[in-house]
């Protein structure tokens, strides 16, 4: 990043950009992505963030002296959304206790869950080794002649998502149902009914959300005794009213420069530190 590019002024002290890391990112509906940088001058680390979303714009600066560094600890790896997960599974069982309520009872039945399922089945079963290539060239075959040999130009591939949108909305409609028949076979069986609404959607959750990545840095300070600069790496939001796009950036996902900060942010602070205008010349090179 060039000195042209911050959002933060450098200083006339012969203040010069060491190493610049795009470290998180921000993904939002109906805005352009956030970017979080972390900034490492011959003076200063800055954290810097511009946002814009529907309700304006919004910019963050974090900063704190190299020499008031105290250390550095960085996690990159993957968590799980709980509060996205509870939103999940409390709207999915309100939606599925609607659709239970106002369509005829086959759209609920065991039978249209299978129904559902099957076409995702059934291109599983196709794509796996469980069926000998000689039943694949025969059944490829049968379907051109029933197409009228015009089955070679379809794509297989481009069902695939359709049918597993299938499969996932059969799923949940067959685990309703067991849910059911668990309430109505056993007494007091709803706690055990729940548990199995609440196994089920975590796979259907992880199925579709899965892991997310998650970036946390912490750089200690010296002369406030604790953190200079934090960013948590949690996906929970800070505010509900106002633009904070440029906050929110620290609960971003890591970047593409996450890793290069993880393993060498410690080494460069080190260097300028201990080496003066000999560390910050290694960095720029």
């Amino acid at each position: 990043m060039n000195a042209q590019d911050l959002v933060f002024e450098l200083s006339q002290s012969d203040e010069r950009i060491v190493r610049s890391y795009e470290c998180t990112r921000l993904r939002k509906l109906f805005s352009p992505e956030t970017l979080g940088h972390l900034t490492v001058t011959n003076r200063r680390i800055v954290f810097h963030s511009t946002g814009a979303s529907l309700t304006g714009r919004s910019m963050l600066i974090s900063e704190m002296p190299v020499e008031d560094a105290a250390g550095v600890s960085v996690y990159l790896g993957n968590s799980i959304n709980w509060w996205l997960f509870i939103g999940f599974a409390i709207g999915l069982f309100v939606l599925s206790f609607v659709v239970d309520a106002i369509l005829p009872a086959f759209f609920t039945s065991w039978l249209f869950a299978v129904l559902l399922m099957l076409p995702h089945g059934v291109l599983w079963l196709f794509s796996s080794k469980w069926l000998s290539e000689d039943v694949k060239k025969q059944v490829g075959a049968s379907l051109r002649n029933i197409a009228r040999d015009r089955a070679d130009s379809i794509d297989v591939d481009r069902f695939r998502p359709a049918a597993r949108v299938l499969f996932l909305i059969g799923l949940a409609i067959f685990v309703w149902e067991i849910a059911h028949v668990v309430i109505e076979t056993t007494g007091g069986g709803i706690v055990v009914a729940i548990g199995l609404l609440l196994l089920a959607y975590f796979g259907l959750f992880m199925t579709i959300f899965g892991r997310q990545p998650v970036f946390s840095l912490l750089i200690g300070s010296k002369s406030m005794q604790g953190s200079g600069i934090f960013i948590p790496g949690s996906a929970f939001r800070l505010s509900f009213f106002g633009d904070k796009t440029a906050i929110e950036s620290l609960a971003g996902s890591p970047a593409v420069d996450a890793p290069t900060v993880a393993r060498e942010l410690g080494a460069l602070l080190t260097d300028i530190r201990q080496l003066g205008e000999f560390g910050v010349q290694k960095w720029q090179a």
